[in-house]
């Protein structure tokens, strides 16, 4: 695996132009990370016998999915950091090195986060199954929104 990524380096890959960390770049980017996701949570909600209780496992079954997931193209807050000036910071993950998130934000920013000491706010659109009416009324799918804080120390690779 080493490697490959000195290949990928070599030839320039792993780095993200800063005259091509555009918002509007990422966007799409951002979109196909929204479908994998959305994909990744479906079926999330299954086993338990009460209604309230097949939620809850759904839920954390959502949750732990998520933390498992690609971040690249995933929207991210940064809600604590060793550099102060980066708390706040949202933005698309352009980049997920061994030690830094590389974000694009609206702004048409690439800002860097270091993993060490941060901790990421992702939230995640699931499908939500609806049961029909009896009356012939149309059941349906609607998102739920799944959100997870994670913390970067974990994030970190060697």
């Amino acid at each position: 695996m080493g490697a490959a990524r000195c290949e990928r380096r070599r030839r320039g890959a792993a780095v993200v132009p800063v005259d091509k960390a555009r918002w509007e770049t990422f966007l799409p980017l951002h979109e196909l990370w929204r479908a994998y996701v959305a994909g990744l949570l479906q079926g999330g909600s299954s086993g338990g016998t009460a209604v309230g209780e097949r939620e809850a496992k759904g839920e954390r079954e959502a949750e732990r999915r998520l933390r498992s997931a690609e971040l690249v193209g995933a929207a991210v807050t940064v809600s604590a950091c060793t550099r102060p000036s980066l708390c706040g910071t949202r933005g698309i993950v352009a980049r997920d090195s061994a030690r830094c998130v590389a974000l694009v934000t609206r702004g048409d920013e690439l800002v860097t986060v270091p993993k060490k000491g941060a901790r990421f706010e992702v939230e995640a659109e699931a499908p939500r199954e609806r049961v029909g009416r009896a009356g012939g009324g149309g059941g349906g799918v609607e998102g739920r929104i799944v959100r997870v804080s994670l913390d970067g120390d974990s994030l970190v690779r060697s």
